[in-house]
């Protein structure tokens, strides 16, 4: 489901790239800067923005810029001087690893959150897009269907507690930027995005193959 405003809701990775460059006609020689451009959702926006001939397309993966560090984030996007930012970068353990790596995961992925929006702030990005994640939820449910103004009346899922708390914080952290710069912003939250590289091993992976004709019960 896309719904129209800051916030995208439960669009699969296919439709993530439509609805993103359908919110404004972007020129094709816009510097455009995409982090985690490794990774599952950054590598498909880059293709598909490359595909589309946007002709400045900045692939920053983790091999190219540090986002733990704050000094080399901001040293970064003041180089390439991006126009826009989308922001898939995160470090993502999988079910498993974030229940075995709380801590890590929260400090980690608060610390590249941070740094990225500050750095786009301090660059004068003109919007800045990121992905959040259905872990934002209270769980259980507040209602049958999922709304924006749901996500901060209860905790998340204990299993994803602290993936969770680090992307709440950077919602806040858009508000906040927002109201005292006029930073604009996207929060994307998703549901399940597979594409052929995602990871579906049982100690890392975000899904799991089941074999059985078992019902799945959402969370």
């Amino acid at each position: 489901m896309a719904r129209t405003g800051r916030f995208k809701q439960f669009i699969p990775v296919s439709l993530i790239k439509r609805h993103i460059l359908v919110w404004k006609s972007y020129e094709k020689d816009e510097t455009i800067l995409v982090t985690g451009a490794r990774g599952l959702v950054g590598s498909a926006l880059v293709e598909h923005l490359r595909s589309e001939g946007y002709e400045n397309v900045v692939a920053l993966g983790r091999e190219d810029c540090d986002l733990t560090d704050r000094l080399a984030t901001v040293s970064a996007f003041e180089s390439h001087n991006p126009k826009y930012v989308f922001h898939a970068a995160a470090r993502v353990y999988g079910i498993m690893g974030n229940m075995k790596n709380q801590a890590l995961s929260f400090r980690d992925n608060v610390v590249i959150n941070t740094n990225v929006v500050e750095a786009s702030h301090l660059s004068s990005v003109e919007k800045i897009t990121v992905m959040g994640t259905g872990a934002v939820y209270p769980f259980p449910s507040p209602g049958p269907l999922l709304k924006e103004d749901m996500i901060f009346m209860g905790r998340p899922h204990g299993s994803e507690s602290a993936y969770a708390h680090a992307k709440r914080a950077m919602l806040a952290m858009l508000e906040a930027y927002e109201e005292s710069y006029g930073l604009k912003w996207a929060y994307v939250v998703s549901c399940n995005l597979l594409v052929p590289a995602t990871n579906s091993t049982p100690s890392s992976g975000m899904w799991f193959h089941l074999s059985s004709r078992s019902s799945i019960r959402q969370r």
